[in-house]
């Protein structure tokens, strides 16, 4: 399951890097991959269990972003082979002009889709709704541009990053949204992978003031209930530390952890 998990992530951001005309470097251990969003979280490396990288590696890989003026965000799954590099980036506050911040332990979590609970009830005052057009994808963002504390103009790069990739892949990515009255409020992506034959979900977040109210569960049960149509059975996300427990609820199940770090 780690390794599904690790080449959900890896085909995801190939497609994101390829909307945006950026960079892939893919080893099959890692993935290298620059959409040229100056958002950390936009751009990355990612290291499954199977890489040991050497200390004397690291500057290597950190310099590919740095002569492109990027930020970027450092995967690294818990695993021996990585403790090294894991410890390494933790006592590190600065590398190559970039401060270093830790984000915390993401989850890397599975389940089948036909044992899960895919029914929600949610106020008369909340409509779920597929985007299609760039006036919803617009809407679609503002959550998830609040969840994360991202900038407006790096999103609007992220919404023509998701119209392409919509546009180039309409049966595999289908973005949702949630909306009280005429205000989007909870937001949400849905992978369906044909090439590792797995449904994933990217893209989450919610308004602060419309939490806890089911709103994003009721997303991601509508976001399955078509991917179980669609003939995937399985579901991988990988879930940050607030929605862990949430995921957890609702049958996930943790498959492997990742280690995440901000170069700012």
């Amino acid at each position: 399951m780690q390794q599904l998990i690790a080449k959900n992530i890896f085909r995801f951001w190939e497609l994101a890097a390829e909307s945006t005309h950026g960079d892939i470097i893919n080893k099959n251990e890692y993935l290298l991959a620059a959409t040229k969003i100056p958002e950390p979280l936009f751009n990355m490396i990612i290291h499954s269990e199977t890489h040991q990288t050497h200390v004397v590696e690291v500057e290597n890989m950190v310099s590919y972003f740095k002569e492109r003026q990027l930020p970027f965000c450092w995967w690294v799954e818990h695993c021996g082979k990585n403790l090294p590099l894991i410890a390494h980036l933790q006592t590190q506050n600065t590398l190559l002009d970039y401060k270093i911040h830790p984000f915390g332990d993401v989850c890397g979590m599975s389940a089948d889709i036909k044992a899960l609970n895919l029914d929600y009830t949610l106020s008369s005052e909340v409509t779920l709704e597929w985007v299609y057009t760039k006036e919803q994808l617009n809407q679609w963002q503002e959550p998830l541009a609040k969840s994360f504390g991202l900038q407006p103009q790096n999103m609007t790069l992220y919404v023509d990053c998701c119209e392409k990739m919509y546009q180039k892949n309409p049966k595999s990515i289908r973005h949702l949204m949630a909306k009280q009255g005429d205000k989007a409020v909870s937001s949400l992506t849905l992978f369906l992978d044909e090439q590792n034959q797995v449904a994933s979900l990217y893209s989450g977040g919610t308004t602060p003031e419309a939490r806890n109210q089911g709103i994003m569960t009721a997303l991601g049960r509508k976001a399955l209930s078509h991917a179980l149509a669609e003939g995937y059975e399985q579901v991988v996300l990988q879930a940050a530390p607030d929605l862990q427990p949430l995921c957890l609820k609702s049958g996930l199940t943790i498959a492997n952890r990742y280690a995440v770090y901000l170069f700012v």
